[in-house]
Order: structure tokens, then C-alpha cells, then sequence
């Protein structure tokens, strides 16, 4: 190893150290500072509105907040957000879990400038990540997971010049990603979705959206365009939601239904009823003890009758016949 190697692994060593002595630990939820690097030693717990780590009004400028793997977490209290940021420049948000807050885990408003989001899970809010307002540029999200919030997992708005990488988003019940409202320059890239409500990968009334080498696997739709333009999209995977099998008939109701085409069709009305994918037959007569007919009951009632008579007769004429012999 050459001298000038040595003296350039040192200068990185010395970098990394003096950084982290000169990040302030923390281990509870706080307002943050312009030029502080924030580090947490602790999971932090957040049970009011506003953001358990946040900058708004005038905002901050120069702030990173590393959760070196600790979780951020709510209790889904009204207008709670994990983190938030507004009027704020030169953000990083790194390495963090956060759930279980009402508004968003990541949440940022208007006037928002160079912010990157890499390495966080946000789960469990009524959206992942969250970016809106206006005049918001410069905006990196980057390996990241968003899954199993009630609403969306990604909302970009009014964002200018956006990139998306490496992100995996699944389980919403709105959409996966959605880019809206006259975002612009936005790049989507490696976008992995399944099992969305709405769309997977979602564009509305934006311009010069780029997707590429992404996935929508079982989302209600895939990758959906409303009103975006010079859009560049290629090397994109769709694979539709499996609704039912080729084929398989089963019951609704009195009505036979059939999968054709990833979708179920009513093929049958069933005047007897519906089991196992195929109408009853229907079902035979069985005269129950009771419950003959009328002519059934009155030739059965005519024999008892008739039978009765000659019995009578009979026991008279024998009656009489005795008699006579005597």
C-alpha cells in the first residue's frame, strides 16, 4: 500500500469520527436545529398531534436524523405525523422504522428543498411518505419500504425534479406511489408494488415522468396515466391481480358463476338452489305421512267404510241365520 493510500483511508477515518462526535444523540422527540446531525440511541414514542421530530415555520436548514435502526412510533393520534419538515433545505432522513401515526410517517409541506429519504420502513399510517404543498424541489427517496398503511404508500405533490429508487410499497388501500397535482421531472426507477387497492404506480396531471425497470404484481391496476405528459415509460412488468381461476365455477346465491378471463361471470340461475358450482336438481315428490292428497284420503276413507259395511252385514245375516236354527 503506497503512501498516498495510507493518507487517504486516514482522512476517512478522521471524517467518519468527527461527524460522529459531532452528532447530537438523542432519546426523545424534540424540534430540531439548523446544522445539527441528530442520532438516535433509543426507539422514541410519540402520543400527540405535530411531529415527534420536526421543523416548520421558519423550517432549518442543513439537518440529518439517523435512527441507526431504532423505530419512531404513534398511536395514531389526530394530525401526527414521525417526522416533518417545512420552509427546510439540505435534509437527510436515514435508517429509521417508523408506524402507527394518523397523518404520515414522513410528512413535509411547502418550500422543501434537497431532501433525500433512504434506508426507512413506514408502516401503519394513513401514508408512508408523504410530500405536498408547494414549491417542494429536489425531493430522493431511495430504499425504502412502505406497506400496509391505510392509505398510500408514496405521495408525490407538486414536487419538482423527484427521484425514486429501489422501493418496495404493498398492502394500501388507496394507491401504491402516486405522482400529482403538476409534479414535474419525476423519476421512478425500481419500483416494486403488489397488492394496492387502486393503482400500483399511479401518474395524474403531472409532467415528464420517467418509470422504468418496475414491477406491479397483483395491485387492481397497474401502471395508470390520467393527464401526464412527455412521459417516458419502458422495461416495466405488469402482473394483473389473480381475481380466480381459469374455469373454477362456484355459487352466488341462486346463481352459478364461472372465471373467464381473470374475471367472475354469471353463467346459470338456479331455480332450486346452488351448491358446489352447479344448480340443484330438482327435487322429487315424496308424499309424507299426512300429507296424501284429498283423493288418496278419500278412496283410502271409502275402503275403511265400505269394509266396515260388509263386516256389519255379515255379523247381522249370521245373527239372523242362528236364530232361525233354533
Amino acid at each position: 500500500m503506497n503512501l498516498l493510500k495510507i493518507y487517504y483511508i486516514s482522512f476517512l477515518i478522521i471524517l467518519v469520527l468527527f461527524n460522529s462526535a459531532n452528532a447530537l444523540t438523542i432519546d426523545s422527540c424534540q424540534s430540531l436545529s439548523s446544522g445539527t446531525s441528530y442520532l438516535l440511541n433509543a426507539s422514541l414514542s410519540y402520543n400527540t398531534s405535530g411531529s415527534c421530530l420536526g421543523a416548520y415555520g421558519s423550517g432549518v436548514t442543513n439537518v440529518t436524523i439517523d435512527c441507526d435502526g431504532y423505530t419512531i412510533y404513534g398511536n395514531d393520534t389526530v394530525y401526527s405525523t414521525g417526522i416533518g419538515f417545512e420552509n427546510s433545505n439540505d435534509i437527510i432522513v436515514k435508517n429509521c422504522l417508523i408506524h402507527d401515526f394518523e397523518d404520515s410517517a414522513i410528512f413535509t409541506s411547502d418550500n422543501v428543498t434537497n431532501m433525500r429519504i433512504e434506508n426507512v420502513t413506514a408502516w401503519s399510517s394513513s401514508i408512508g411518505i408523504h410530500v405536498c404543498g408547494s414549491n417542494n424541489n429536489g425531493i430522493t427517496i431511495k430504499d425504502v419500504t412502505a406497506h400496509d398503511n391505510t392509505k398510500r404508500g408514496i405521495v408525490l405533490s407538486s414536487v419538482q425534479n423527484g427521484i425514486v429508487h429501489n422501493v418496495n410499497i404493498y398492502n394500501h388501500n388507496q394507491h401504491g406511489i402516486i405522482v400529482q397535482e403538476e409534479s414535474n421531472n419525476i423519476t421512478l426507477s425500481y419500483i416494486r408494488t403488489n397488492n394496492n387497492s387502486e393503482c400500483g404506480i399511479c401518474c395524474y396531471n403531472s409532467d415528464y415522468v420517467n418509470i422504468y425497470h418496475s414491477t406491479s404484481y397483483e395491485d387492481a391496476n397497474g401502471i395508470e396515466y390520467r393527464d401526464c405528459n412527455n412521459m417516458i415509460a419502458y422495461n416495466n412488468t405488469i402482473v394483473p391481480e389473480i381475481k380466480c381461476i381459469e374455469g373454477l365455477r362456484t355459487c352466488a346465491d341462486n346463481i352459478v358463476r364461472k372465471c373467464v378471463d381473470n374475471e367472475w361471470k354469471d353463467v346459470e340461475i338456479c331455480q332450486w338452489g346452488c351448491e358446489d358450482g352447479a344448480c340443484n336438481p330438482k327435487p322429487e315428490e315424496v308424499i309424507r305421512e299426512g300429507e296424501t292428497g284429498g283423493l288418496v284420503e278419500l278412496i283410502t276413507g271409502s275402503h275403511v267404510a265400505f269394509w266396515g259395511i260388509i263386516i256389519i252385514i255379515l255379523l247381522i245375516l249370521g245373527g239372523a241365520y242362528w236364530k232361525l236354527r233354533k
